[in-house]
């Protein structure tokens, strides 16, 4: 039997040992690489998974409080819609609208028992001032409901109806069939914010065009009692959870509803700043943003628009 060793064998049996520690340094800094690499990843997937819980959260959140505020719209507009739609009342607009007097001031009368009855069942007259007595006379506000021509002219209101108001004014002006039938948030004389909701009237003659609209009914009243409100999600958990209602003219956003120690319609801010989640919103509405807040607080944020 021989035994015999190769050249290769020889040199390896004239070396020292491998030191086993820093293969085991290797080793330990391969598993510490993969660790970070595996806890930087970890981090990442739960990152994304709370921001898509946010999402979900944040938009389930938006959608309830706008829907919200489509039914509340919804529900000012159906009685006027029946109150414009009604026989009776296209025919007392078209006698006031022609030269008879007798007819006039019967139609008149009628017509403004009517608005009054609705005015007081809808919420567009104030709550009637309380025994109390105080220092100073309480500011009327300006809310009400009022019948106009074509032209403009007030035929029948009730309530305080601020027929002068720019915003009316303009409004009735530019109102034609098929446009919106919202009168968009405006300050009134009392420095309260108040919301306009229309409905065309049309004659006896069967058709509902412009062509054919001979007024507007149109309802103001204040939003600080109802559409606030609606803003707070009931039973929120997150304690810097904000709902903030926006609009966009021109090339301004306008915070409408109170933030902070801000009163609405104060704070508004160029549609196109960037990193500006309100500016965000506007540009996309039902986007998930990240960035400042109209009170320069970092944010996350999630639209949902207003339909009607």
């Amino acid at each position: 039997m021989s035994f015999s060793l190769t050249p290769e064998d020889v040199k390896k049996s004239t070396e020292g040992p491998v030191k086993p520690y820093a293969v085991g340094f290797i080793v330990w800094l391969t598993v510490a690489v993969a660790g970070l690499l595996l806890i930087g990843a970890y981090a990442m997937t739960e990152r994304e998974n709370a921001k898509i819980n946010l999402q979900g959260m944040l938009g389930g959140v938006a959608q309830v409080r706008a829907g919200a505020l489509v039914g509340w719209v919804q529900q000012q507009q159906a009685p006027l819609a029946r109150f414009a739609g009604d026989e009776d009342v296209r025919l007392s607009i078209t006698q006031i609208l022609q030269p008879s007097a007798d007819l006039d001031l019967a139609s008149r009368g009628y017509l403004r028992n009517w608005l009054a009855s609705l005015a007081r069942d809808n919420g567009y007259l104030p709550d009637p001032p309380s025994g109390e007595v105080t220092g100073s006379a309480q500011t009327p506000e300006p809310s009400g409901i009022a019948i106009l021509s074509k032209t403009g002219d007030v035929l029948v209101s009730v309530g305080m109806f601020p027929a002068e108001a720019e915003a009316v004014k303009s409004f009735v002006r530019e109102y034609r069939v098929g446009d919106s039938s919202l009168l968009d948030m405006f300050k009134g004389s009392d420095g309260k914010v108040y919301v306009g909701f229309a409905q065309p009237l049309f004659g006896l003659g069967g058709g509902e065009g412009e062509e054919a609209r001979i007024g507007l009914v149109l309802g103001i009243k204040a939003v600080e009692q109802d559409v606030y409100p609606l803003l707070r999600q009931p039973g929120a958990m997150l304690q810097t959870a904000e709902s903030v209602l926006l609009r966009r003219v021109g090339g301004i956003v306008q915070i409408i509803s109170p933030v902070g120690s801000s009163a609405p319609l104060t704070l508004q801010f160029d549609a196109a700043t960037q990193g500006l989640v309100e500016a965000d919103a506007m540009r996309q509405p039902g986007s998930f943003s990240i960035g400042m807040n109209y009170n320069n607080v970092n944010t996350v944020s999630v639209s949902r628009a207003v339909e009607g």
